[in-house]
């Protein structure tokens, strides 16, 4: 696997493809409304459906609770990373608008990342006519998140497919429960207030693919960091999670994982277009995950004890998935 990251970010270079394979569990029942339903005779707040009325996880709702993950992990691990004022810090806010409604918001008034204010004076003043050198600012100055999952100046290496259903899991139809508007005063039910909600069943099973195209070594190892809180089922999907849905679990197949390197790409792509073996690297060992996941620790400008605490801390093999 490829060592070296070369960002080519004035155009679209293969530089080496990650393919992940696993499975996305409801441990409990699961919701991702639809909006409002239109039919009369059907519930108030449906879930997405495909056309065939089977539920499926759009890949940007997965994507979305995955950087969340990420988001919170690099928060918490800010205060531990080493870093100049020139270095971008380890995740940004998610702040669009000044406190005064201003249209953006300048780089005086929150230090240390890149905003739509910060990117307008780049464009505009550092590097006017110069887009090579502004693709390749954009992208040191932007945070580890937006590294890894995009930003509005910046495309993101990770593509989440929609998860379709697992049809050895689905029993032929949704859970509906009820709801209630509560007056916030009283703390009673609030007249007229009944509504009905569509939920994907507990047990249902989805099938998750995702693509890292083009990243670095970091990147994928944040990326890979973020994976873990969902395999060990930290983080909820859907909507109301208060009331106790929404609980996943994702199982990595680690066997699957496929590994394109630039070499192998013209080989590959008519291999599979012929329907004949395709030269790669099939399987992610747990030694290979976790050298990407060291050099995020490392490059994130982490003290060499904190990396060394997480090597201590790994687990076995059997604990830390099947290869």
């Amino acid at each position: 696997m490829s060592e070296q990251h070369e960002v080519f970010l004035g155009q679209r270079t293969f530089t080496g493809r990650l393919e992940l394979v696993g499975t996305v569990i409801a441990r409990t029942a699961l919701r991702i409304g639809a909006g409002s339903s239109r039919d009369v005779s059907g519930p108030d707040l449906p879930v997405v459906q495909d056309t065939l009325g089977r539920p499926y996880i759009p890949g940007a709702s997965f994507k979305g609770v995955l950087r969340a993950c990420a988001e919170s992990l690099l928060r918490g691990l800010q205060p531990y990373a080493s870093r100049t004022p020139q270095e971008p810090l380890l995740t940004c806010w998610s702040v669009s608008r000044s406190d005064d409604g201003k249209a953006y918001v300048w780089p005086d008034e929150y230090p240390g990342y890149l905003t739509a204010g910060t990117v307008t004076l780049m464009k505009d003043r550092e590097f006017r006519d110069q887009p090579d050198a502004l693709n390749r600012a954009l992208y040191e100055r932007s945070c580890w998140a937006c590294r890894a999952f995009g930003a509005p100046w910046l495309a993101s290496p990770l593509l989440v497919k929609d998860l379709p259903l697992d049809e050895t899991s689905w029993a032929g139809h949704l859970g509906m429960r009820d709801g209630v508007g509560i007056d916030r005063g009283t703390g009673a039910a609030r007249e007229k207030l009944r509504y009905d909600f569509q939920v994907a069943p507990a047990g249902t099973r989805f099938a998750c693919r995702m693509v890292i195209d083009g990243a670095g070594q970091a990147e994928i190892g944040l990326i890979l960091l973020a994976l873990e809180a969902m395999t060990n089922g930290l983080a909820p999907l859907g909507g109301a999670g208060s009331r106790g849905l929404g609980r996943i679990t994702l199982e990595m197949d680690w066997k699957r994982c496929v590994w394109i390197a630039p070499g192998d790409a013209l080989a590959l792509f008519g291999d599979r277009a012929t329907g004949a073996a395709a030269p790669t690297d099939t399987g992610l060992p747990v030694e290979a995950r976790a050298g990407y996941l060291r050099a995020f620790l490392e490059a994130a400008g982490l003290p060499t004890a904190v990396v060394e605490r997480w090597q201590q801390a790994q687990p076995e093999e059997e604990n830390y998935g099947a290869d």
